[in-house]
């Protein structure tokens, strides 16, 4: 009787397919089939010379973003900046999960946020209709300006050797946001915080600079450079010898050393970890790894003169449109050539 009903299956199926010439191949293609819509656009593996990277300023909303077709980030610059919108546009996915400081620093022996909001309800995801009622940290550095302009030359390169082509630096769009200690600070120094977006990569660079505007030197003691309260790649209950994978992002720096693996040449500086604020995940120890740390273990513990300029390692965050092995690398080999041609 199965086989009789599976033979019936198969001749309706041919029946359908011989009656409508064009519409398929197989019975099985024809029921699994599902319209994406990203396969009717240009893979920018491919051609990425349509995916121009743009700063879109909205100051009706005290919104600034910046995209180029395949990622974007969003800022809010009132009562403070944060960071409100990181997506990837490929896969029509939203990598924030809650708001945090755009950055860390210790001056002096003490601890400053910079930027970020606060008061956020829940860490499990973001609400935009929450920002009515989220406030500024009146310790932290606050926001005063932003300017926008083309990527900032990394360092000086005459492109007379061998090279993969491309323009130097890469054709992108730079923002720089400004931000400065509460005037009720006994010491003055000012922040801030560079992004970078460039054109055909699915990449963001960020750095950032602390200028010292006392009149006696101050020491920077540490720093953390990115803070990204991200989408967790799954939940697990518990937390034993198998980790939680990580978010599909790959996270590295030009402050690698002592490994041609990028997990080893970054983990001094690229942490993966459990979010404090996060109280209702699955993991009961509240331990999944899904809050990007980017600073180094040790140190800078430099001194930086007065009217004098320091200046972080850059981060490189690449958000992946697929989980397929090959296409990662190709991905990596392109922002590679792109990058550091």
């Amino acid at each position: 009787m199965l086989l009789i009903k599976g033979l019936l299956i198969r001749l309706v199926c041919f029946l359908a397919i011989t009656a409508l010439p064009g519409r398929g191949t197989t019975c099985l293609q024809a029921q699994s089939q599902k319209i994406n819509p990203s396969e009717y656009a240009t893979d920018w593996l491919i051609d990425g010379s349509s995916y121009i990277a743009e700063a879109v300023e909205d100051p009706g909303k005290s919104r600034i973003e910046i995209r180029n077709g395949l990622i974007s980030r969003t800022f809010t610059t009132s009562p403070n900046a944060a960071t409100i919108g990181f997506d990837n546009l490929i896969t029509s996915e939203t990598v924030l999960r809650g708001i945090k400081p755009e950055a860390k620093v210790a001056i002096n022996g003490q601890s400053y946020e910079v930027g970020g909001l606060k008061g956020q309800p829940n860490y499990a995801f973001f609400k935009h209709e929450w920002l009515e009622v989220m406030k500024a940290n009146p310790s932290a550095l606050q926001f005063v300006g932003y300017e926008l302009s083309k990527p900032i030359v990394p360092f000086a390169w005459k492109m007379v050797r061998h090279h993969a082509g491309g323009s130097w630096p890469p054709k992108g769009v730079h923002l720089k946001m400004d931000y400065t200690t509460p005037s009720t600070d006994s010491v003055a120094f000012a922040v801030s915080v560079h992004y970078e977006l460039y054109d055909g990569l699915p990449v963001m660079s960020k750095w950032i600079t602390v200028v010292n505007k006392n009149t006696e030197p101050i020491r920077l003691d540490s720093f953390t450079s990115e803070i990204l309260a991200a989408v967790e790649y799954g939940s697990a209950v518990e937390s034993r010898e198998y980790q939680v994978n990580r978010p599909n992002i790959h996270v590295e720096t030009d402050y690698a050393f002592a490994s041609f693996n990028v997990d080893d040449a970054n983990h001094h500086v690229v942490k993966w970890l459990p979010d404090p604020d996060y109280h209702t995940q699955v993991n009961y120890q509240k331990l999944t790894p899904c809050l990007l740390m980017v600073g180094p273990e040790v140190g800078p513990g430099v001194l930086i003169e007065p009217g004098e300029t320091f200046q972080s390692f850059r981060t490189f965050v690449m958000l992946h449109d697929s989980y397929d092995r090959e296409r990662n690398g190709l991905a990596l080999r392109r922002m590679y050539r792109t990058l550091a041609p």
